[in-house]
């Protein structure tokens, strides 16, 4: 399986949003991740880098 862990950028924090996110989708400024479980969370941001070698996305935060 391919699922990632999703961070959170803000300034110098880099914070974990959601482990085993299997989906991200883009509409503008607001990214909506859904975990491996059907859960889901929004965020406000861009997407910084995908990196399916380190299993992670990072997600800049737009205020």
């Amino acid at each position: 399986m391919c699922e990632l862990n999703a961070f959170l950028i803000d300034g110098t924090d880099k914070k974990l949003l959601m482990e085993d996110v299997v989906r991200l989708v883009v509409n503008d400024n607001d990214i909506t991740i859904t975990g491996m479980l059907g859960d889901t969370k929004q965020v406000k941001g861009k997407i910084l880098r995908v990196d399916i070698t380190k299993q992670e996305t990072l997600i800049q935060k737009i205020d």
